[in-house]
């Protein structure tokens, strides 16, 4: 999308170039961005995650290891909450691209985002890690009812409710088209249809992983459908007394 309005930019502007300033294209592109931080952003992060936890206790003597690789994922929630508190301002001013947030609201969201990163990051990563292939159906439930939850609650463009479908699995986000905003006489329409698609998709977040975390303890008790050792084993499974893996 951004290369096809950059050539049409170059090619058939005269004189001052001011296609990329028209509210439609900066409107489009903020949003395009953001769906990019809020769906590779998470995968990135589940894939950091998953690798560290396997091999922590292999690099037991690698103070290196210990530290760059904590950093770096810090670096990318970090910026990953910076996407999802930007996406939140813009969504409910109604995608007024001058609108200035008040600091406190944005401190206090921040926080609150940096929290939903962190554990649910941490969260989906022992599923990839101990459900294997399996985890794909939790995943596949998280994306029917966020699609479900966006299109009862948010009532606003298909595009939107597709793109909060996908961007809802890792972080309690969401896309509103202007139109649906700004057809209502109520200011407060953005900020109560977030807050209220937020809460849903949480609810359905913790319902979704107990479920997942009680299949995979029936997977691996009762099983052999998952089969672990040293190279593939959580460091939460690892008895660090006698520095030895537990078995399943």
């Amino acid at each position: 999308w951004h290369m096809c309005h950059l050539l049409r930019h170059m090619c058939t502007c005269k004189g001052p170039r001011t296609h990329f300033n028209k509210y439609g294209i900066l409107a489009r592109s903020k949003v395009l961005n953001s769906l990019a931080h809020l769906t590779k952003g998470p995968l990135q992060l589940v894939f950091q995650t998953s690798i560290l936890m396997i091999e922590w206790s292999q690099h037991d003597d690698d103070a290196v290891y210990h530290i760059s690789q904590p950093l770096v994922m810090a670096i990318n929630v970090l910026m990953l909450s910076k996407s999802q508190v930007d996406q939140f301002f813009f969504v409910v001013s109604g995608k007024d691209l001058n609108a200035v947030a008040p600091v406190r609201d944005t401190l206090n969201r921040y926080l609150t985002t940096l929290f939903h990163v962190v554990i649910r990051g941490f969260i989906i990563s022992l599923l990839a890690i101990y459900m294997k292939l399996y985890a794909l159906i939790p995943l596949a439930l998280l994306t029917i009812f966020n699609f479900l939850a966006a299109k009862l609650i948010l009532k606003t463009h298909i595009d939107k409710v597709i793109f909060t479908t996908f961007a809802a699995i890792a972080v309690p986000t969401c896309f509103i088209s202007r139109d649906t905003i700004l057809a209502s006489s109520d200011s407060t329409k953005g900020p109560r249809l977030w807050r209220k698609f937020a809460k849903t998709n949480s609810i359905i977040f913790f319902c979704t992983v107990l479920m997942a975390f009680v299949a995979t303890d029936i997977l691996l008790v009762m099983t052999d459908q998952l089969q672990f050792d040293e190279n593939n084993m959580a460091f939460t499974s690892y008895n660090w007394e006698k520095q030895v893996f537990h078995e399943y």
